[in-house]
């Protein structure tokens, strides 16, 4: 009870905050007096530029999804997200283009993702765009398994980004991954599953881009939690 108590009560203070901005296209009560079933953010956080922090987002454990296109694109103030609770990106067979565009986030960390259901999720700006900012790392925790459609197209446009698969079997796709648009791009995986993902079939197309987790230089949020 107590928890619960709590729980509420950081919710309305962050809706009392965020009600006071300027030009804030949502406040956080619109996503606590949505029905319970509610699972995605959908877009209305896009282009906020007053935003600089929303570790609060984990607190919202109904919210499950992101499944549409520039749902934080052009954030570009936003420093901190926490996508602990994201279990799904992408909800069907449609692109979810450049949810995480144009913000200042590093790194991205999916320590509960099962899914990915969409072409395009982590592509970046392109044509005759040198504005774009990070992410620069993808975190897919060991949970990942599953690509049920347009899998060609999950890792197209994502130019020199980085994406770390935590997860030892290599998550199920239809088809190969194409490399159209990824430049420098990289994967890194479990060193004792360097050799199985290379060998599935969908990961024919980034054999010499994949990389043991080992080489990975950068920040380690998932060992922060053992």
């Amino acid at each position: 009870m107590f928890l619960m108590n709590w729980l509420q009560t950081t919710k309305q203070r962050i809706a009392d905050c965020l009600q006071k901005l300027d030009h804030c296209p949502i406040s956080l009560p619109t996503i606590q007096m949505m029905p319970s079933g509610y699972s995605t953010i959908g877009t209305k956080f896009a282009n906020n530029t007053l935003i600089r922090k929303f570790n609060e987002l984990r607190l919202f454990t109904n919210v499950k999804s992101i499944n549409k296109s520039n749902t934080f694109s052009g954030c570009t103030n936003l420093e901190a997200l926490d996508t602990s609770n994201i279990t799904t990106l992408g909800g069907g067979t449609s692109a979810i283009d450049r949810p995480f565009d144009h913000i200042n986030v590093e790194l991205l960390y999916f320590p509960s993702l099962t899914t990915i259901n969409a072409r395009y999720p982590f592509q970046v700006s392109t044509t005759g765009d040198t504005t774009s900012r990070p992410p620069r790392v993808y975190v897919l925790g060991p949970l990942f398994t599953s690509i049920p459609s347009d899998s060609a197209y999950v890792f197209s446009y994502i130019r020199d980004k980085k994406i770390v698969f935590l997860g030892t079997t290599p998550p199920y796709g239809y088809t190969a991954f194409n490399t159209t648009g990824v430049s420098s791009a990289v994967m890194y995986v479990p060193d004792e599953a360097v050799e199985t993902y290379k060998a599935a079939a969908n990961f024919a197309n980034w054999v010499s881009r994949i990389k043991p987790l080992s080489e990975y230089e950068g920040d380690r949020p998932w060992e922060a939690l053992h």
